[in-house]
């Protein structure tokens, strides 16, 4: 990454922690004098189901999703998650995760180890702050698609894919986006179609 993206990058995450808390310039200093960077090739995965991740990353550029894998074999995408988005694998990093985490284009993320990140909670309280609004928010979400799953037909929780994630249809695999509805593939294709007259 060069150093004016890499700059942007850091800038990008600084606003994204204070949308949810303001922060002390002792904070933020320790903070950006801890982060690292990696990326993810496209299909690669952040993390598997039952593995240890114990990194608090901020995505920098990239699609990836949340998914699990039902006994059957059948795959259901919980969450797609994009540029300026927070990612952990598991809300507790002392537990496996029980989702998988998978790269859908080349993903760039900027990150804290998570022994860090609890060693600048013991000292900065705004961060509890945060990380709680940051699970608040995520719950919130999660609760408002279960519903949506439950109460709309196929047809408008396309709709609603599509006001969500303006950009990602045609980014990602239709196989994605219709297991994270909750239909078939051929299911979708007949909506896509139907939208288009």
């Amino acid at each position: 990454m060069s150093v004016d993206k890499e700059y942007q990058a850091v800038y990008r995450l600084k606003e994204a922690i204070e949308h949810h808390a303001k922060i002390s310039d002792a904070c933020w200093i320790n903070i950006e004098n801890n982060l690292k960077e990696k990326t993810l090739r496209k299909n690669q995965f952040f993390s598997k189901s039952g593995q240890y991740n114990r990194e608090f990353a901020f995505i920098t550029s990239g699609v990836g999703r949340i998914y699990i894998i039902t006994k059957e074999g059948k795959e259901f995408t919980k969450y797609f998650f994009q540029q300026n988005e927070f990612l952990m694998a598991s809300i507790e990093p002392q537990m496996p995760s029980q989702v998988n985490v998978q790269a859908l284009t080349e993903i760039r993320y900027i990150y804290l180890p998570f022994s860090i990140f609890e060693s600048l909670l013991s000292k900065h309280k705004e961060l509890s702050q945060i990380l709680n609004s940051l699970l608040l928010s995520y719950f919130g979400k999660k609760q408002q698609r279960e519903i949506n799953l439950l109460s709309n037909n196929a047809i408008d929780n396309f709709k609603l894919f599509r006001e969500n994630y303006p950009s990602l249809e045609t980014q990602v695999s239709h196989y994605h986006i219709a297991s994270y509805l909750g239909i078939t593939p051929v299911q979708l294709s007949r909506i896509r179609k139907k939208l288009a007259y």
